[in-house]
């Protein structure tokens, strides 16, 4: 063949190698094909995406072309001792190494990592390039060829080297992409399991982001259709109203908030909703595809019903003297106590002198005082 048709046909390789190692940034699996791609580049029995831990002495394949490959088996194995990563020093970011640089040919013929692991697949000379490393962790695309073909030579390491800062470069992005991810899941689990829950809606009430069962949703909400709604008919017509202003506002790329309350209902405590406007929704592109409404759900009195909840178990109230000191400690008499919890005064009056007795207080200013001060 002359050399530029030669030359013409090594680019257009190179041009779909490229095309396949960006598509990894969509789509992991592509790996498979860019490996799979380096072996017929290069010519070598197995390709690799590996990871070194040098702490535990052992390293592990991410992906491997042929996908049943040997190399998984190999990489996997903290003994024998793998002699190509006797010392880190060599596994800098961006650097080239083939078998010679690390270990002496004759020398790796006589260690038990290869009598005992390559050999019995017919493995022996090795091209690597590190693609990044981080403290005592390093990671890698590694190249193998059988014994009886070529050595890897300069075409070969000059060949990686133009593939080098786009491999580098591919791993980088998908190093911050998944650390990304792995934050929101973190941040995810911390708001549902601390904070009230957040969802974000379109215009239409929608639930876009931040899931949730539907039995999961307070009393007074449901979901119809994906779409957010009130039980009570009479407060669906305020929800939207106010979900489409947030979204009116978001679209214009201005602040806005509102909020709605929802009287207790089937035994649930009353609840909060606010809402604000998050700004335009927009697509890959950059084009708008929407507006996007932030939504809170909080129980305003729930952080006054766990604080009456740790002064109960403090004092170690029972749950009628719980509810009555709850009322007593909100300036109410007894005489309203009683109306309010649909029993006697003279039982009010009861529970009230077993919780003096409990708290060590006389009068209900003192109770109160002791329940201000107190951090329970």
């Amino acid at each position: 063949m002359d050399a530029k048709p030669a030359a013409a046909a090594a680019a257009q390789t190179e041009d779909r190698l490229l095309h396949v190692l960006y598509g990894t940034l969509n789509d992991d699996t592509q790996w498979q094909q860019v490996l799979a791609a380096l072996c017929r580049r290069f010519a070598t029995r197995a390709a690799a995406l590996a990871h070194y831990d040098f702490d535990a002495g052992a390293g592990r394949i991410l992906y491997q072309a042929p996908a049943d490959g040997p190399l998984q088996a190999i990489y996997d194995q903290g003994r024998p001792l793998n002699p190509w990563f006797l010392s880190k020093a060599p596994y800098l970011p961006g650097r080239i190494l083939d078998s010679p640089e690390l270990i002496a040919p004759e020398d790796f013929l006589q260690t038990d990592f290869y009598r005992e692991i390559l050999r019995p697949h017919g493995l022996f000379h090795r091209l690597c390039g590190v693609l990044a490393r981080q403290r005592n962790h390093v990671w890698y695309l590694v190249l193998h060829r059988r014994k009886e073909q070529m050595p890897f030579d300069s075409a070969d390491r000059a060949r990686l080297r133009t593939l080098m800062p786009h491999l580098m470069t591919v791993f980088e992005v998908r190093t911050r992409c998944a650390a990304q991810v792995r934050l929101a899941g973190l941040l995810a689990r911390i708001v549902q399991a601390y904070l009230p829950p957040v969802l974000v809606l379109d215009r239409d009430g929608a639930v876009l982001h931040g899931e949730i069962a539907a039995d999961a949703l307070p009393a007074q909400l449901r979901l119809v259709d994906g779409r957010l709604a009130t039980r009570d008919a009479a407060l669906q017509k305020p929800l939207r109203d106010r979900i489409r202003r947030m979204a009116e506002a978001a679209q214009a790329g201005k602040p806005g908030r509102a909020s709605l309350a929802l009287d207790e209902a089937d035994g649930a405590a009353p609840i909060q909703l606010t809402l604000c406007a998050l700004g335009p929704d927009t697509n890959a592109q950059g084009g708008q595809a929407g507006a996007l409404v932030g939504l809170l759900i909080s129980d305003p009195g729930q952080d006054a019903r766990q604080a009456m909840r740790r002064f109960a178990d403090h004092f170690a109230l029972s749950p009628a003297e719980e509810k009555v000191s709850a009322l007593i400690l909100q300036g109410m008499t007894p005489a309203r106590v009683a109306r309010s919890l649909h029993i006697s005064e003279h039982t009010v009056r009861s529970h009230l002198k077993q919780i003096f007795r409990k708290t060590n207080t006389h009068r209900q200013a003192e109770l109160m005082s002791l329940r201000e001060r107190a951090d329970y």
